[in-house]
């Protein structure tokens, strides 16, 4: 097994060198498209297929709600740590810099050692930013989390009710969920918790743990995704942060010329047959939001409707690099449309030696992720299906679930009804009904089968 795991690491060597090479490809194919201001550009076929027609009636007064939505409603935030010193840091600058704080709700799934995820300094400090009553921490469950947790579901993958805690504070503005760093099972299980602290919040943001914000990020965020109403129903603002080093402060206020957004582009299939799409930063801010294929895990804003439509899969344990191209094709093809920032909103901590990883697991690595990979595969279209199918429609999908402290079991019914939302008929994790596999990859110009990327892959769309 060891022997595996050293060779795995002598591949990823080799996917680096090979990734670099293509960043540097798409760079020179995209170097004079980027020195032109964004009206001399044009996005090719972004949109694949339109969505089914709608009565103009019906469509105008659900654009009028979420318009109302995105100006006023309640953010759901979700974030994930795996023994991150950032955390703070980054929860600190998110209200800092937010204009309207008081209407940001926080899911965190803390997975650490014997220490808490906020010291309790840091926790005065953010009750501070949200104007609540300091030092008001209550435990907190809610039946989804019951049913999860219960040992009595024996669900695969899960801890065991003991070994977590879940806890309220700031008024209810963060509700977190505390699992040891040995239970953890990678992000892509971890954001599946993190759902299900959903609380009927209007609007959803996933960010990571090492993050920081422009100023009134919170505005910009519902400025731009309103404006990609006028070219979808169902948007998504997505897109890689610009980078920030180790240390810089809650607020901080980045130079012009980071203010710029960037725009993501196909990189490599490794060998793995996982796609990996780097970023390029552009020079000149978009006239608007911008259509595009790709998706980022650490920058996600749209209608919490995504929650209940695109949900993270918990049966896909010590998942990483796939989870960005898999939640980009789950999302196409469940008819929602990804858009890239007209200008930097959000910026990201790159660099990975100041903090610990699951990667660190080496031999439960091992044992699962090629599991996790037969799924991959066969959503991507790359395999048959797994002789062995997970049980998807028993795992309970997020929605405003019940507060209490006792056993509120949710029953196999009561979890299948939720299933409306979604357009897969039997695996609420699976792809959507409303655009194919096939329209994704027309789309974007690449095969997951062939492992091939196109030259409009390679420059994101853009001409």
């Amino acid at each position: 097994m060891r022997n595996a795991h050293l060779d795995r690491k002598v591949r990823r060597r080799a996917a680096a060198f090979f990734s670099s090479a293509a960043v540097c490809f798409v760079a020179l194919c995209k170097s004079l498209a980027y020195s032109l201001p964004s009206r001399g550009r044009k996005l090719l076929n972004a949109r694949g297929p339109r969505l089914h027609a709608r009565s103009a009636t019906h469509r105008g007064s659900s654009i009028a709600e979420l318009r109302n939505q995105m100006a006023d409603g309640q953010i759901f935030v979700s974030v994930v740590a795996f023994m991150d010193p950032e955390l703070s840091a980054t929860l600190h600058a998110l209200l800092l810099q937010a204009r309207r704080p008081e209407l940001l709700n926080v899911g965190l799934v803390w997975q650490g050692l014997a220490e808490p995820a906020l010291g309790h300094g840091e926790i005065l400090q953010l009750e501070k930013l949200w104007g609540t009553t300091p030092g008001n921490t209550t435990p907190y469950t809610n039946s989804l989390l019951t049913q999860v947790l219960c040992p009595e579901q024996r669900r695969p993958h899960m801890p065991a009710d003991r070994d977590v805690n879940c806890s309220m504070m700031a008024g209810g503005h963060l509700r977190v969920l505390s699992i040891r760093a040995q239970d953890a099972r990678g992000c892509h299980w971890a954001r599946y918790l993190a759902q299900l602290l959903w609380d009927d919040e209007a609007l959803y943001l996933q960010i990571d743990s090492h993050m920081r914000f422009v100023r009134h990020w919170d505005d910009c965020m519902r400025e731009q995704l309103a404006l990609c109403l006028s070219q979808s129903e169902k948007p998504v603002l997505s897109n890689y942060g610009r980078g920030y080093t180790l240390g810089t402060p809650a607020d901080w206020n980045p130079p012009g010329d980071e203010l710029t957004p960037s725009h993501i582009c196909a990189g490599y299939f490794d060998d793995d047959g996982i796609l990996h799409h780097p970023s390029i930063p552009l020079r000149h801010n978009w006239s608007e939001p911008r259509q595009q294929v790709f998706w980022s895990g650490h920058f996600a804003f749209a209608s919490a409707q995504v929650i209940r439509e695109v949900p993270f899969d918990p049966q896909l344990p010590m998942v990483h690099f796939p989870e960005e191209p898999l939640m980009a094709l789950r999302l196409f093809t469940h008819g929602w449309d990804v858009f890239s920032p007209m200008h930097g909103i959000v910026f990201h901590l790159w660099e990975r030696d100041y903090r610990r990883t699951f990667f660190e697991m080496e031999d439960l690595y091992e044992e699962l992720y090629p599991q996790s990979l037969r799924r991959v595969a066969w959503l991507f279209g790359q395999a048959p299906e797994p002789e062995h199918k997970p049980a998807s429609a028993s795992w309970p999908l997020p929605g405003p679930a019940a507060r209490g402290s006792g056993l509120q079991s949710l029953d196999l019914e009561s979890s299948l009804s939720n299933m409306s939302y979604h357009q897969s008929s039997l695996d609420p994790f699976g792809l959507g009904r409303v655009r194919s596999l096939a329209d994704f990859e027309r789309t974007a110009d690449l095969s997951f089968q062939a492992q091939r990327i196109g030259l409009q892959a390679y420059l994101g769309g853009l001409s």
